[in-house]
């Protein structure tokens, strides 16, 4: 009984004596290719500057960015003794928070392969950037505040609270730098984040809010030194108080004339111009000790203004205010210009700026009234539409083949007819107008740019010829191509259902040979349980290719299968 069970493992081996041989190197290499992709997907996984991850050390970045404005909201006025005090729990907490993101971004500068980098140019690369990175890192707010906090009984305050300005401000060059690197890197990558728009928006709405709640710091802050420079300039006529004690640790005297010298309250030019500071000063913000309102309160400032591009600010003669004003302004365009970056038309962006004037040229608004049909699925595309307003509603029944209909809404910012661009700078001149293999419907009353088929071939054939036969472009319009996008989609779904129908009748034809065997040993006899089963799985696969597909597979050899087991039963 025993020689029985083994006897066709025996009987394989002796008539096939390299069977064995072949199935180890193949189980080999088969754990070499699994062993390898697990590696790199571990690796895509883990890697700090993988397409995933650069997004979350971008927001990281941004975070990190966004704890050095609390430092100035550390200093309060006592406006009832004339000094400026400090919060002592707000400034141990932004030292802890500064030092453990600073903790985490040197982690990540480290990370870079600086040995594995042949070329020598590429490591004076890797070293300048880690340098960049280590500059943006130094722990400098952190020290200028613990001075700050030890020398505020001496002499020492306010020409530290001068050194933190500058140092938070200098600081902040190399800090937007390597925010605006790690986002064109993290752009530029081809993961699934990359495609998303949600993430770029996202990114650039922290990046909106980043600045406001800088500015609003900044106000803050330089609105508190301008209250000082009106207490010691009111002091030069007097001799009972010292310029230097306008700090509480060291309050001597009796200050109560400052209050009116240095009106806070009515705005009076006359004594003494606060200039865009006078709200900070006039609404009691210096005065407040919450750090939710005043934070709260300073952001709205700094988001209205950044908003208005600057536009609302009274500014005085004082230098520093003007410079601040300026800088906002500048900083105001510098948004705009990333937002309007990022609703560009991707395929357009290898154009030169001649071509795309010549195609602005060429586009003439268009409006659609809502639930209007502008292209029905199969008619040729004759026009290329940018929508500037509302919502178009893409349907298509893959040509009436599929009978559940699929639906796409394009809003503000999408554009449609991409087919037409990738015709166009097709190199074939007598390449047909593509047609359209969805319907376009306008769910509300959209207004559009539109560009033509004539005006379209004739610039983009100019970009072709410009640039020496570029090829590179088609294959971005290929990319970008809804149409095109479906149809790979369609060869990878029916090459993997070839894989899959491939692999249940290798499964099959294996199991119909364990029968025969096991038939051959039994004498000859049919083995009805063995058929059986075959048949019971046969079965199976066709019920479930039926629900499936609405209808009988196309396996032929499945079939014939079933048909000579059932014979031989």
């Amino acid at each position: 009984m025993r020689t029985q069970t083994f006897r066709p493992f025996r009987r394989g081996t002796n008539l096939d004596s390299g069977f064995l041989q072949r199935g180890q190197r193949l189980a080999s290499n088969g754990y070499n290719i699994m062993s390898t992709s697990l590696d790199n997907h571990i690796n895509r996984i883990v890697d700090p500057r993988g397409p995933f991850w650069n997004w979350i050390w971008l927001a990281v970045r941004i975070i990190s960015t966004s704890l050095d404005p609390l430092f100035f909201y550390i200093f309060v006025v006592n406006d009832h003794k004339k000094c400026v005090d400090l919060d002592i729990k707000l400034a141990i907490i932004a030292i802890s928070l500064r030092t453990i993101f600073d903790f985490f971004n040197i982690i990540y500068s480290s990370s870079t392969p600086h040995k594995h980098s042949r070329a020598n140019a590429k490591k004076c690369f890797y070293l300048n950037s880690f340098l960049k990175d280590l500059l943006s890192c130094l722990p400098i707010p952190q020290l200028v505040t613990s001075i700050i906090i030890i020398t505020s009984k001496g002499s020492g305050f306010f020409p530290a609270m001068v050194w933190l300005k500058v140092v938070v401000i200098v600081q902040y060059v190399p800090r937007f730098y390597r925010i605006y690197r790690l986002y064109a890197v993290a752009e530029s990558t081809s993961g699934i984040l990359a495609q998303m728009k949600w993430v770029k928006s996202a990114c650039c709405i922290l990046i909106y809010l980043l600045a406001a709640h800088v500015f609003g710091a900044l106000w803050y802050f330089m609105a508190i030194e301008r209250e000082t420079e009106c207490w010691k300039k009111a002091c030069r006529e007097h001799t009972e108080c010292y310029q230097n004690s306008f700090h509480c640790y060291e309050t001597v005297g009796n200050y109560t004339f400052l209050t009116g010298l240095c009106p806070t309250m009515i705005q009076d030019t006359t004594m003494f111009n606060f200039g865009m500071f006078q709200e900070a000063i006039q609404s009691g913000m210096v005065e407040e000790k919450a750090f939710k309102k005043k934070f709260i309160y300073c952001f709205r400032w700094g988001l209205q203004t950044v908003s208005c591009a600057g536009q609302n600010l009274q500014t005085s003669t004082h230098e520093g205010e003007n410079l601040l004003a300026s800088f906002i302004i500048i900083a105001s365009l510098l948004l705009l210009l990333l937002v309007l970056g990022n609703l560009t038309v991707p395929m357009f962006q290898m154009m030169g700026k001649s071509i795309l004037s010549e195609m602005c040229k060429c586009l003439k608004p268009v409006l659609y009234v809502q639930e209007c049909c502008i292209v029905k699925e199969g008619d040729p595309i004759c026009e290329m539409f940018f929508i500037t307003q509302g919502t178009l509603l893409t349907t298509t029944t893959n040509g009436g083949r599929n009978t559940s209909v699929f639906k796409k809404y394009l809003s503000t910012g999408d554009f449609w007819g991409e087919e037409l661009a990738t015709s166009a700078l097709d190199p074939d001149p007598l390449s047909n107008i593509p047609h359209s293999n969805c319907a376009l419907i306008s769910v509300t009353n959209v207004e559009a740019f539109a560009i033509n088929t004539d005006d379209l071939r004739a610039i983009v054939y100019q970009y072709w010829q410009h640039r020496n036969h570029n090829m590179q472009p088609l294959d971005i319009f290929k990319f970008y191509s809804q149409e095109w996008r479906t149809s790979k989609a369609c060869v990878i779904q029916a090459a993997w259902c070839r894989y899959k129908k491939r692999k249940l009748e290798g499964s099959l034809y294996a199991k119909e040979n364990i029968l025969q065997d096991q038939k051959a040993e039994a004498g000859g006899k049919p083995s009805k349980f063995g058929t059986a089963i075959y048949a019971t799985q046969f079965f199976t696969y066709v019920r479930r290719s039926v629900k499936r597909n609405g209808g009988l597979p196309g396996g032929r050899v499945n079939i014939t299968l079933a048909a000579s087991e059932t014979t031989r039963s």
